[in-house]
């Protein structure tokens, strides 16, 4: 399939004529911040309108930056403040539960921050309750919401590649521990794996489906959570390797490898928007001229010959496949936000494109990674 014209930038859409979208925003981390600047690139009109925090005084102080208008007492009250429309969660993993269940308890559309909880069982019941309660539920792994990503799995459902047999992604930044402290503190949900791992996880489950089988290994910091973990898995369609760390660097991008191509995703995983799709011609057994052939290709003189001209060649050889570039508007996050929106105003409960059983596969491959650390 490959590689077709780029698109035209995702910013150049018309607005809806609608009336404002109210948010509530609970948690006053780096991640809000990007959240509430985001909504300016929205194709809603939406906004806002309160923030809630553990202190106030953080309260006060993002409503401040951010020109919210209210600052609410509690999270409870938040969730119940008039002209909420619809509650971003991005408080610790250690507390998405209840601050979800509070949402869906005043009937408020959630968008709870990845990861969607600290295990497979309390995300259940977050599930659970969305449903039972009618109310809609999606994950804000913003990630997947992006236009490459989403042309990514269209390449891939399509026969881009052919079948798809492995992935390989990273993602680790190096951090000083005390710098951010939720990341280094495992009782509220920190941990690479947690907090980086989970994006080339959930990519991995995006194309490959859920995880049958895993294996990881981890170096664990002082404050008890892993600061730099390899997960390897098997899923129902191939397997895959993921790197996460927060004491290291790593190339922070990720490759998806089929039958008949591959796809290269570009640095930064967590917000890609260029790929080079190469096609890949699979090999059989040699014939027999073949096979008398190639003793004189190992030969000491045809080694060294080939290591003289290799880089010349290379230098000159066009690349092979096709560089595909889909742009995102803004700084990328209004688009789980616009999904939320535009399903809530279509009477939707779940996503089309992150439907609530698909974090629940991702949920289920955290806990079968964490399960070989003990």
């Amino acid at each position: 399939m490959p590689c077709e014209r780029r698109a035209k930038r995702a910013g150049r859409m018309r607005r809806p004529s609608m009336t404002a979208f109210g948010w509530a925003i609970l948690g006053t981390g780096a991640v809000s911040s990007h959240f509430v600047s985001g909504l300016r690139n929205s194709a809603f009109d939406a906004r806002a309108v309160t923030v809630a925090s553990r202190a106030r005084a953080n309260a006060e102080r993002f409503a401040g930056s951010f020109g919210v208008p209210h600052v609410s007492e509690s999270y409870e009250a938040a969730c119940a403040s008039p002209g909420v429309d619809a509650v971003y969660v991005a408080t610790p993993p250690s507390a998405h539960e209840a601050h979800a269940l509070a949402a869906i308890s005043a009937g408020k559309p959630v968008l709870l921050e990845k990861p969607f909880a600290m295990d497979v069982a309390s995300a259940s019941r977050i599930a659970d309750a969305a449903r039972s309660a009618g109310v809609f539920c999606m994950e804000a792994m913003w990630t997947r919401f992006l236009p490459l990503t989403r042309y990514v799995k269209r390449m891939v459902d399509g026969g881009a590649i052919g079948e798809v047999r492995a992935f390989t992604g990273s993602f680790s930044t190096s951090v000083r521990p005390g710098s951010r402290t939720g990341i280094f503190e495992a009782g509220s949900g920190g941990g690479a794996l947690m907090y980086r791992g989970v994006y080339p996880l959930s990519l991995a489950c995006l194309v490959m489906g859920p995880v049958k089988e895993a294996h990881t290994v981890a170096v664990f910091g002082d404050t008890g959570v892993d600061e730099d973990t390899i997960v390897a898995s098997r899923h129902r369609t191939g397997v895959s390797t993921i790197q996460a760390g927060l004491r290291t660097n790593a190339a922070n991008d990720f490759r998806i490898m089929g039958a008949t191509g591959v796809i290269d995703v570009e640095a930064p995983i967590y917000r890609p928007f260029r790929l080079r799709c190469t096609p890949v011609r699979p090999g059989g057994a040699p014939g027999l001229d073949e096979a008398r052939k190639r003793p004189l290709g190992e030969s000491r003189l045809a080694q060294g010959l080939i290591r003289r001209v290799r880089g010349p060649i290379d230098a000159v050889r066009k690349p092979r496949g096709r560089t595909i570039t889909r742009r995102f508007a803004g700084n990328g996050y209004h688009y789980e936000a616009d999904e939320l929106m535009r399903s809530v105003r279509a009477g939707r409960t779940e996503s089309g494109i992150f439907p609530l059983e698909e974090s629940l596969i991702v949920m289920e491959a955290l806990d079968k990674a964490r399960a070989s650390w003990s």
